[in-house]
């Protein structure tokens, strides 16, 4: 997992051979509930970028916690196969 913070956005890329795409999307549906979230797929990488509708959002947290929500649900559904 990369994160790099740009201007009024966070960009993560991620590997799907280590974390599942279903993961990806599903925490990228959820977190566009309240912020502007961008998929792209290249090969085996997935690059997320998220975008806040405020000013003041920290980015960086944000970005992190995106991260932690697509590792729980990529470890919860190791579990339930």
């Amino acid at each position: 997992m990369n994160l790099k913070l740009e201007k009024g956005s966070v960009v993560l890329t991620l590997n799907t051979r280590i974390y599942k795409a279903r993961s990806i999307l599903a925490t990228a549906e959820l977190f566009s509930q309240n912020l502007m979230v961008d998929v792209n797929a290249c090969g085996d990488r997935v690059e997320v970028r998220i975008r806040s509708k405020t000013k003041n959002a920290e980015m960086e947290k944000i970005g992190y916690e995106f991260f932690n929500y697509v590792l729980a649900d990529s470890q919860s559904s190791l579990f339930s196969e």
